[in-house]
């Protein structure tokens, strides 16, 4: 396990399994690390899938599907994070990475939902540096 390769050269960490689509699951996650750590420093969003599907053959659920974990996963982990972030002492705030795409300006066929999932993550972080 990638956690405890990182113990191994003496750094502290957690492995927390979760699922990314899920709400509670992305609250959990920012709740372990606060309950290990005490606080949060620094959240890097990363999760992301998508499906090469036409248009036309693209359903309702799985175009909701790749949302929920492109757009909305790091929406909430980051809404829970900075929750903890603006109390946080000395270091005061944290840092937020949002890992997005080269398809968030160049299109590409049957990739519609990704996309325009990862268009929403540039323009959502811009939103939240503000």
């Amino acid at each position: 396990m990638v956690s405890d390769e990182i113990k191994n050269i003496g750094c502290d960490t957690i492995a927390v399994e979760a699922d990314i689509s899920k709400e509670n699951d992305r609250i959990r996650i920012i709740g372990e690390t606060i309950k290990h750590f005490g606080r949060i420093d620094v959240l890097v969003n990363d999760a992301g899938i998508q499906e090469d599907v036409p248009l036309t053959e693209t359903t309702l659920e799985e175009s909701y599907r790749i949302i929920r974990v492109d757009l909305t996963g790091p929406f909430i982990c980051t809404r829970e994070a900075v929750k903890h972030m603006v109390w946080q002492e000395k270091p005061k705030d944290g840092c937020i990475i949002n890992i997005s795409s080269v398809h968030q300006t160049i299109p590409k066929p049957h990739y519609i939902p990704y996309a325009s999932s990862k268009a929403g993550i540039e323009m959502m972080t811009k939103t939240m540096a503000l």
